[in-house]
């Protein structure tokens, strides 16, 4: 699966297949859906569950799962120097059909561009990937482009992203979106889910991202969290029930981000999702809304923030 030991070995090039060790199948899609209180239509499966089901087994060729494992992507094996690695940009666009129950994804990685980088937490490399998601028939049905930074920390547990943003003003007094009369600059309903550990697990549990950071405060504790994070595929899930939710049972999402992953997003409080229209462009059948999106605590300001698309039809 991996192409040698050399980084060069694996830039512009498909350096890793996998296929998923499950079916897009209802159950799992149900199970995160109730972990998420958010109540989805019959079909199509969200775009946000694409890495649930491209996700290989976690046991070793021997049967066992080692303790404190991470998820088993390719990019973990890619031989980039440094001793930490967190992810600071993600995004995922819809392919030419939408994943539907049944299908087998097949997953083809790319490490498109390595970007050397001084931070604030030390120097490294900021690894561009690339992932083509497949359904059984070679249909492309989700493409992903998230950065990686690979570095040597110079202070353990600081977050590598340059810190939060400050939580912004109050903007109720922005007219609210509505798909009867959708204009740039209204404001989307917010969503909001209380984040307890119990919750975490259950979203993590459903997502099939068993790393530690979601579960154990120790193993939270060596990035600098407070507490258990929400992993990444909660955060694009977020995003997608506020698009949603905001334009009605038959919208759908053709884009999450690219999302800024500005520090890590902890368990112990309420988690808010928000945001505003950035433009309406009218499509055949409906039209598309570009909202600028954030997801914010009490305790930590806004973690994430960046556009996200959906399709709403007339």
């Amino acid at each position: 699966m991996i192409l040698g030991t050399r980084l060069d070995d694996y830039v512009g090039r498909c350096f890793a297949t996998i296929t998923g060790a499950d079916e897009v199948n209802e159950p799992a899609v149900r199970h995160l859906l109730e972990a998420m209180e958010w109540d989805w239509p019959d079909a199509p499966v969200p775009l946000s569950t694409y890495l649930t089901f491209a996700l290989p087994s976690y046991r070793n060729g021997d049967g066992t799962i080692p303790d404190r494992t991470l998820p088993p992507l390719p990019f973990h094996e890619v031989p980039a120097p440094g001793s930490r690695a967190i992810g600071t940009r993600i995004e995922v666009a819809a392919g030419d059909r939408p994943m539907r129950y049944g299908d087998r994804l097949r997953s083809e990685w790319f490490l498109q561009a390595v970007t050397p980088c001084r931070t604030r937490v030390g120097d490294g490399l900021y690894l561009d990937y690339e992932t083509r998601f497949r359904n059984q028939c070679a249909e492309l049905v989700a493409v992903e482009r998230t950065r990686v930074l690979r570095f040597d920390p110079r202070e353990l547990g600081e977050d590598a992203s340059g810190g939060a943003l400050p939580i912004r003003g109050d903007d109720s007094e922005r007219e609210p979106f509505t798909v009867d009369r959708p204009r740039a600059g209204t404001r989307l309903a917010e969503v909001t889910l209380p984040m307890s550990l119990q919750r975490l697990v259950m979203l993590a549990s459903a997502n099939r991202d068993f790393a530690p950071i979601h579960h154990d405060p120790a193993a939270a504790a060596e990035i600098g969290a407070s507490a258990p994070v929400v992993n990444t595929m909660f955060l694009l899930s977020f995003a997608e029930r506020l698009l949603v939710e905001n334009g009605g049972p038959a919208a759908r999402a053709v884009r999450l981000g690219p999302l800024r992953l500005l520090r890590p997003t902890p368990s112990g409080g309420t988690v808010t999702a928000r945001g505003t229209v950035r433009e309406v462009v009218p499509v055949p059948g409906g039209f598309e809304v570009e909202a600028d999106v954030e997801i914010l605590t009490g305790t930590a300001g806004v973690t994430v923030a960046g556009p996200g698309r959906m399709t709403v039809p007339r």
